[in-house]
């Protein structure tokens, strides 16, 4: 939960979602220790072992998604570098597809790092 906190907060700085750069702190608890604008709380839930060890497998299909999402989401930040520059202002469009993507990927990495029972849900809902 950690590092895919810490993930998270380096993608949208990188991307221009917030200008708070993130801060080298590490809680380990699982619930948000706040203190950013990028907030991720993730609580494990209690399964079996073997309930989870083909997770990044089912995941596949979110991966091929994800990637199509992200290469997306990429020529949309490199308009939005340009629009941003001689503008001042973000496409609130694009922005809010950039930021659906780092969400559904959040989501994505999560279930197949063993850290959420629920098979996530395509798309960027």
């Amino acid at each position: 939960v950690m590092t895919l906190r810490y993930q998270m907060r380096v993608n949208a700085y990188a991307g221009f979602a917030h200008q708070q750069y993130p801060k080298f702190e590490f809680s380990t608890s699982q619930t948000e220790p706040g203190g950013d604008p990028v907030k991720l709380s993730i609580v494990r839930p209690e399964s079996w072992r073997w309930q989870n060890a083909f997770n990044f497998i089912l995941a596949i299909p979110h991966y091929i998604v994800l990637i199509v999402y992200i290469i997306g989401a990429i020529v949309l930040w490199v308009i939005n570098f340009f629009i941003i520059l001689f503008t001042g202002k973000w496409n609130e469009g694009h922005r809010n597809f950039i930021v659906k993507v780092l969400r559904y990927q959040t989501r994505v990495m999560a279930y197949a790092m063993m850290l959420r029972n629920e098979y996530p849900a395509f798309g960027l809902s």
